[in-house]
C-alpha cells in the first residue's frame, strides 16, 4: 500500500509519504501567493462545506458565538484568523469569545454530543444582520421545516425563547436590516 506511484524522471517508487509532503508544499505555496485561507482551499478542492453540529448550542454556560468558536477552534483545528474570516467577525472577538468559552466550559464537545445531531453550514453566520441564535432558528424553522417545540429541545432553549426569536428574525429580515 505504501507504493502509489512512479517517480518518471528516476523510475523509483514514491512513497505516501512522500507524496503528502509534495502535496503540502504545493498547498503552502498557493496559499501564500494566492493569500488563500483554509476554508478557501478547501473550497477549491470541491470539499462539503463546514457543518457544524447544533447540539454545541446546548451548551447552557455559553452563548452561542462562544459554542461555535470553541468548537470550530478545538474540534475543526481553525486558527482565529480562519474562525473570523468565515464568520465575517473580527479576529480580535473571536479569541475573546474562544478565551471566555474556554474559561466556562474547559472540556471539549463530547463525540457522543457531536454524532447524529443536526448540522448547518457555517456559512450562514457569515450575514451579520442577524445573530448566531436568530441564523439557528431560521434555518431550523424554515429550511428544515422543525416546529418550535422540535427546535427548543434540540437547542436546550424554552420554546418561548425560540418563538419570539423566530419573529424578531422575521421583523429583521422584512425590515431589511
Amino acid at each position: 500500500m505504501e507504493r502509489l506511484s512512479r517517480n518518471r524522471k528516476t523510475g523509483s517508487d514514491v512513497g505516501k509519504d512522500e507524496l503528502l509532503e509534495l502535496l503540502r508544499s504545493i498547498i503552502k505555496q498557493v496559499r501564500d501567493k494566492r493569500g488563500l485561507t483554509r476554508q478557501e482551499l478547501l473550497g477549491l478542492y470541491g470539499e462539503e462545506s463546514l457543518r457544524i453540529p447544533l447540539s454545541v448550542l446546548q451548551n447552557e454556560n455559553l452563548g452561542p458565538l462562544e459554542c461555535i468558536v470553541k468548537f470550530l477552534k478545538e474540534e475543526k483545528n481553525l486558527a482565529f484568523h480562519e474562525i473570523a474570516s468565515l464568520l465575517k467577525r473580527d479576529a480580535r472577538s473571536i479569541w475573546t469569545s474562544y478565551s471566555q468559552a474556554a474559561k466556562k466550559a474547559k472540556q471539549k464537545f463530547s463525540s457522543r454530543q457531536l454524532a447524529g445531531s443536526i448540522s448547518i453550514d457555517a456559512s450562514i453566520f457569515a450575514d451579520r444582520k442577524l445573530s448566531i441564535l436568530e441564523h439557528v432558528v431560521i434555518e431550523m424553522r424554515d429550511n428544515l421545516r422543525m416546529p418550535v417545540k422540535e427546535i427548543a429541545g434540540e437547542l436546550g432553549r424554552k420554546p418561548g425563547t425560540i418563538w419570539a426569536t423566530y419573529h424578531n428574525a422575521g421583523r429583521k429580515i422584512r425590515r431589511g436590516r
